[in-house]
């Protein structure tokens, strides 16, 4: 004979709860490079804001740490101190990220790498070095405005970099 049916078993409650898909970051579709005294200065930064956003642009492009090597933001990083990188008119970051959103425009951070004559200074072991030797190499004469930069092999120069990514 067949079983006589009965009520139905309910299934437990899922122990696990569904987790909401992270966000894909997307670059913007037109995105404009504001340098650091703009960015710093909040008078100037909103008007541009809104002559931009007029002009459709979704995206600001600014530095967080420039071709020099000075971090523009307020890092709390020690080897910011250490290798005296910071910008003497260093921007909260969260704040300015905000007010970036708070515009309509996605913030696009950029950092300069292994091009910094501020930590080659300070963290002179990490620079590249000239045919092997105790020499910091730079990439054009002094006269010619020559730069040391950061070996992109040695591994406190991509730990540097690195903090100051996820930072």
């Amino acid at each position: 004979p067949d079983p006589v049916p009965g009520p139905a078993v309910p299934e437990p409650p899922s122990v696990i709860p569904e987790e909401e898909p992270e966000q894909e970051a997307v670059f913007p579709s037109s995105a404009v490079y504001l340098p650091p005294e703009i960015m710093e200065d909040e008078e100037r930064l909103g008007q541009e804001l809104a002559s931009l956003k007029e002009k459709g642009v979704t995206g600001i492009v600014f530095d967080l740490k420039d071709a020099t090597g000075i971090v523009r933001y307020q890092s709390e990083l020690e080897r910011v101190a250490l290798n005296r990188a910071q910008s003497e008119t260093a921007y909260d970051l969260q704040q300015k990220t905000a007010r970036l959103r708070q515009a309509g425009m996605t913030p696009v951070g950029r950092l300069y790498a292994f091009r910094d004559r501020t930590a080659t200074a300070h963290m002179y072991e990490s620079a590249v070095k000239y045919m092997n030797s105790t020499v910091n190499w730079i990439d054009n004469s002094q006269a010619n405005g020559g730069k040391p930069w950061l070996n992109p092999n040695n591994t406190e120069a991509q730990d540097y970099i690195i903090a100051l990514a996820e930072e």
